[in-house]
């Protein structure tokens, strides 16, 4: 039996008719789940490395940061799990019952193979369209692993059929799309969070991110309360050439049973350079939304571990005002950043910066540094074509002071003063 270009769509959708979730669309919709409630008092925790929550974490160190987090919102993170959700064969049965035509075509191996004539059948699937992927793993997009056609012929040499419910299969045939931008987009509960949606394609922010996150928002929408109450999912969104938004796959935050077993969060989370940001900001969310947050860490953590160093002392910028009234408001998207670069701190500063600058979260950023800086913040920035470099000897010349008489704190308030002037009536944050 043999699948042509003419009748492989024909072909396909007697498979996709076949694969059904069946009972677990059934659990998943009779599933009773208690809404998170918003504390009445403010909750403030320490971060501690308790057994509970130190064991079996899969990834870097702000893995433990979210499965705390999570902890004292009293959410289940095998909750999801029981429904198989980390494979991808049964996350798309699942997404694709709700979400119909908006996740690429894909298709349970062992459904193919089971059927008269399977190997040819999938070998013209590959030839038409189709690619062969894991139906358990992570990072494969980032490692550029994610296709594994060419290694059909020594899969199939130890393959397994599958029993009908394919929570143990394997292998999926996904359609091959190409896309023209791709973005992680993290959702918890019914929200997508502003402030963390990635463009994979560029360090730049494009009038396309706000437009994954509105389609991520749809997306919530049409999901059973089962699937989304308390879920921190990480979502990957490509854009096709014609412009349609596509769900490339949905990265589950929780304790993974099958691979990589243990608790899994996104990536973005886990990575020493922006994770400690990305780990206040949603702190700073759930703050928000539930009036629950870790407030500090213990110092054992944190003397081993920079990540955690580097959290406080962001911890302590994102908390002070006018910051957090911004941030409550959501008028920090509309509002101008100000920021004073010496020496000291100069490093974590910087990195702020180009994290508030990739996630578009202000309309502008007017930068002072000292003149032995300038150019070398000058040449991180240049890129971020909202973000102005002044050189603090150029705003203070003109004083009748000689401003290097003036302590730093001193000169940083002058020149910010200088800069708000500026920008005339506009909102602002100065850090």
């Amino acid at each position: 039996m043999s699948v042509n270009s003419v009748d492989v769509h024909t072909q396909t959708q007697k498979f996709f008719i076949m694969t059904s979730p069946g009972k677990i669309i059934f659990d998943i919709e009779n599933h009773h789940l208690h809404t998170i409630q918003r504390s009445n008092v403010n909750e403030e925790f320490e971060l501690c490395s308790y057994p509970h929550l130190n064991s079996s974490l899969r990834g870097g160190i702000g893995t433990l940061f979210i499965r705390g987090l999570l902890y004292h919102l009293n959410i289940n993170e095998h909750h999801l799990f029981q429904w198989s959700i980390e494979n991808k064969c049964i996350q798309f049965m699942i997404l694709q019952h709700y979400l119909p035509n908006a996740l690429p075509d894909t298709i349970a191996l062992s459904e193919i193979l089971n059927q008269d004539g399977g190997k040819s059948i999938t070998e013209d699937l590959l030839q038409n369209g189709f690619f062969l992927k894991a139906a358990l793993g992570h990072s494969s997009g980032k490692n550029k692993s994610f296709d594994r056609t060419s290694e059909f012929t020594r899969i199939l040499s130890s393959y397994e059929a599958t029993p009908e419910n394919y929570t143990n299969e394997m292998w999926i045939l996904q359609r091959r799309m190409e896309f023209v931008k791709e973005f992680r987009v993290h959702s918890f509960d019914a929200d997508v969070i502003p402030g963390l949606t990635v463009d994979l394609n560029s360090v730049l922010p494009s009038k396309e991110l706000d437009q994954s996150e509105h389609f991520v928002a749809d997306i919530l929408l049409k999901l059973p309360h089962a699937l989304i109450s308390g879920s921190l999912i990480g979502w990957d969104v490509g854009i096709t050439n014609d412009g349609q938004y596509i769900v490339i796959e949905a990265n589950f935050t929780g304790f993974h049973p099958k691979h990589h077993v243990g608790f899994q969060t996104s990536g973005y989370f886990q990575d020493n350079k922006y994770g400690p940001i990305a780990c206040v900001w949603f702190n700073l969310y759930i703050k928000r939304k539930y009036n629950v947050s870790i407030s500090t860490v213990e110092p054992g953590l944190i003397k081993s571990y920079q990540f955690f160093r580097d959290f406080i002392f962001y911890n302590i910028i994102f908390n002070k005002e006018p910051f957090a009234s911004l941030f409550l408001t959501k008028e920090i998207f509309t509002s101008a950043c100000i920021m004073y670069l010496s020496e000291e701190d100069n490093d974590l500063l910087v990195r702020l910066l180009l994290y508030f600058a990739r996630m578009s979260l202000f309309q502008k950023y007017l930068v002072v540094t000292t003149e032995k800086y300038i150019s070398e913040n000058a040449s991180r920035f240049i890129d971020y074509k909202r973000i102005t470099i002044y050189d603090e000897y150029t705003l203070l010349k003109n004083d009748e002071f000689d401003y290097m008489d003036l302590h730093s704190e001193d000169r940083k308030e002058i020149c910010c003063k200088k800069l708000i002037h500026l920008i005339e009536n506009e909102k602002y944050i100065i850090i």
